[in-house]
């Protein structure tokens, strides 16, 4: 891990406050972050972060709200040229 990854996962572990879960969560989308780019923004679907974290898509998507809630991430939706979605940009708020 090098330049904005190893800034966003290290930031990742100072975060208190969230549950187990939520906090696994940001974690993962922290190691997500390219090393290098402005920012800690990430795209992934959300079935993605599912397999990666264990948990079922209705779970990652409590926790993501929880996340949203407390401040620590910004969803903007990712749409394909027929109009559906299956990414997410994550903004870390860290």
């Amino acid at each position: 891990m090098d330049g904005n990854t190893l800034k966003a996962t290290q930031a990742a572990l100072r975060v208190r406050g969230v549950s187990p879960g939520a906090w696994r969560l940001l974690f993962t989308l922290a190691s997500r972050v390219p090393s290098r780019g402005a920012g800690f923004a990430v795209t992934v679907a959300q079935a993605d972060l599912a397999t990666n974290c264990e948990m079922s898509r209705s779970t990652v998507k409590r926790k993501l709200d929880e996340l949203k809630l407390r401040g620590f991430v910004r969803m903007a939706p990712q749409t394909r040229d027929d109009g559906g979605t299956d990414t997410c940009e994550f903004t870390l708020i860290l």
